[in-house]
């Protein structure tokens, strides 16, 4: 039997305001030649390849193309600030302070593999067109070219996380989650995931917890997961909520180990709109929670 399996790389830039993480504008990218040789260039342990270094921001309009090996009128370029990997989705964001960034954007691309500081310089892995005009009241950026992994038209499943900035990348408080009786803030210090954690205060009532709210999932097993590093046992958790039945399913507790756990819960949920939550129990309490997914399952 011929088993055959077709990779993919599909990617995708997002443009938020550094401050209130609030997205500006999204594209998806094209995946140049150059990019995808140097994946290829990865898998040889000998070749000395260097991963992704810069992003860079131009105002060409040139369609992207698979032999472009710079974008079309490159303006400025920075180091790329933070990565983070969640299963098979590498996500690397670059702030750029406004002086910086004073341009009517039209394009993006990120650098790798001997990129500096110089225009056009190292290799490039993607080019995406995109419109968002920060010449007139100029904002500080933060640019991140997201990329994931695919093994499609093979028998294999395509893994999609669910959930908004499960990472807690973006904005502080975290932009995507919502709160009841809570306090949320981004978190820099032992992330376990990327640059940032999420540190979760309780507010002393009966019920405290952090949420999403999902859509289109009648009818779904879906699995919720994420990291939690607590310092009380039996305290901290996540869970899912089914507002058709009204149940709910937990994860099991953290142990209280002072280290991170992996927790996860799993439901086949009548509703179309089930929530994802995080929790400390203990009134008034703290924990830490990172990388954050949901996935359906069937």
């Amino acid at each position: 039997m011929k088993t055959e399996s077709k990779f993919k790389v599909s990617g995708r830039i997002e443009i938020r305001d550094a401050k209130t993480g609030e997205l500006l504008k999204s594209a998806e990218n094209l995946d140049v030649d150059s990019g995808l040789n140097l994946v290829a260039q990865f898998l040889n342990p000998s070749s000395g390849v260097t991963g992704l270094t810069h992003c860079a921001i131009g105002t060409g309009t040139t369609a992207p193309a698979g032999g472009n090996t710079q974008i079309t009128t490159e303006v400025a370029r920075l180091q790329i600030t933070s990565y983070s990997v969640v299963n098979n989705q590498f996500t690397a964001m670059t702030f750029f302070p406004a002086a910086t960034c004073t341009y009517h954007i039209k394009e993006v691309g990120t650098f790798g593999n001997g990129a500096t500081g110089t225009a056009n310089s190292g290799t490039m892995f993607n080019h995406s067109l995109i419109d968002y005009d920060n010449s007139s009241s100029p904002k500080d950026l933060v640019i991140s070219s997201i990329i994931t992994l695919l093994a499609g038209e093979s028998g294999y499943g395509v893994i999609t996380n669910l959930l908004t900035n499960g990472s807690f990348e973006v904005g502080d408080p975290p932009t995507g989650w919502s709160t009841v009786n809570a306090t949320l803030t981004r978190w820099a210090p032992d992330p376990k995931v990327g640059s940032y954690s999420c540190k979760f205060v309780g507010s002393f009532a009966a019920n405290q917890y952090a949420y999403q709210t999902l859509s289109g999932l009648a009818g779904k097993t879906i699995t919720f997961g994420a990291w939690v590093w607590a310092s009380s046992a039996n305290k901290a958790a996540i869970f899912i909520i089914d507002p058709s039945t009204g149940r709910i399913y937990y994860s099991s507790l953290h142990s209280g180990s002072s280290s991170w756990e992996w927790l996860s819960a799993t439901a086949t949920v009548v509703s179309n709109t089930p929530s994802a939550c995080i929790t400390d129990v203990a009134l008034g309490d703290t924990a830490y929670f990172d990388g954050a997914i949901l996935i359906t399952v069937d």
